[in-house]
């Protein structure tokens, strides 16, 4: 993504060198720069953000799927217990569980115990 983003802002940039004075003037190039440089600026720091969250969520996951014990809210959450819904990355109780009937907890609310 980053290459990408890199490639956007030389494009940019070329593209600001080779449009004329007459059809653009300096100021109007300036801010047209200084523009596009801030939109790939919050595109990175959003990418950036997300891949971390992503990153964050597997790690919760693969602790689940080794066995491990996580916390989401006030349960303790393993794979004895509960089975991962991938589609919409939220742990469900197991049948069998008759005091956790109908808990269903999201990802998001997991922490590492």
């Amino acid at each position: 993504m980053r290459i990408i983003l890199f490639l956007l802002l030389l494009l940019l940039i070329l593209m600001l060198i080779f449009v004329s004075s007459e059809v653009l003037n300096k100021k109007s190039k300036i801010a047209i720069f200084i523009l596009g440089a801030l939109i790939v600026g919050f595109v990175y720091v959003y990418n950036e953000f997300e891949s971390n969250h992503a990153n964050s969520r597997k790690a919760l996951l693969e602790q689940f799927w080794q066995g491990k014990t996580i916390k989401c809210g006030k349960f303790d959450v393993n794979n004895t217990t509960f089975n991962y819904e991938n589609g919409t990355e939220s742990f469900v109780a197991k049948r069998e569980f008759v005091n956790l009937s109908g808990v269903i907890l999201s990802l998001k609310e997991c922490s590492e115990k």
